[in-house]
């Protein structure tokens, strides 16, 4: 369903034996191997690439950009928005719930009417298994050319995305004066198309911190995800298979 601000979604996911669904709590992101659902709404009718929203049994949220073009599998998880999710186990099974605004998206202004398309998946840990509302023939390599429509009869509207964020900060100690570092970032979507990202002299201590890893008898790097904003406006353009 929807009406002028969101788009929302309820899913009840029955099962024979409730005690084999796989859900914990743990950070948003993380819940790749957990049950869920998850909704892909490709808002630009490309049949390539999606915004991703997923929600397990107790409502931790995993979201970002779906693109078959650079990976067919994987989503790019670096991509984060504002929308609300619950979920709750039963005897039966689980339900959760979805309210995604519109702002948190983009789309093709300026119509009366929006026809996207979508699907929605279900993920059962317990045996691997994938079921999708849309058929999925696995004969067609592209499975989001196989997607269905989602038409929002209203002349719905992405929102104003205007974002400013400054900073100021000191350091002193005994010896060195009051040392003062300011700076900014903007950010500023004109259209569904373009957007003005603009940073000067940038801090990036407000972003969450790096997840710990251990690195004992590794035979390769230790690899964190990109989570400064500026740097993660149009990153799909750049993705390739091998990260680089």
């Amino acid at each position: 369903g929807y009406d002028a601000n969101n788009i929302y979604l309820a899913v009840k996911a029955y099962t024979r034996d409730p005690r084999k669904i796989r859900a914990s709590l743990t950070r948003r992101d993380n819940i790749d191997n957990d049950d869920r659902i998850e909704l892909i709404v490709d808002t630009f009718v490309t049949r390539q690439r999606g915004f991703a929203f997923a929600v397990n049994p107790y409502g931790v949220q995993m979201d970002g950009i779906f693109d078959e073009a650079v990976d067919e599998v994987n989503m790019d998880k670096s991509w984060d928005a504002q929308f609300f999710s619950g979920g709750r186990i039963y005897d039966w099974g689980y339900f959760v719930e979805m309210k995604i605004p519109f702002k948190s998206l983009r789309f093709p202004c300026g119509k009366e009417i929006q026809n996207w398309g979508f699907n929605i998946t279900r993920f059962i840990q317990e045996n691997q298994e994938m079921d999708t509302l849309f058929s999925w023939d696995r004969a067609n390599r592209s499975w989001m050319s196989q997607e269905g429509k989602l038409t929002i009869d209203a002349p719905v509207k992405p929102g104003l995305h205007l974002e400013l964020v400054p900073y100021i900060s000191a350091v002193k100690n005994k010896v060195d004066e009051l040392e003062l570092n300011s700076g900014f970032s903007f950010k500023y979507g004109i259209n569904s198309d373009t957007t003005i990202d603009l940073t000067y002299n940038p801090d990036f201590s407000h972003i969450e911190a790096d997840p710990w890893q251990i690195d004992l008898n590794l035979k390769y790097a230790l690899y964190y995800d990109e989570k400064r904003p500026f740097f993660l406006e149009g990153k799909e353009i750049f993705q390739t298979p091998l990260e680089l």
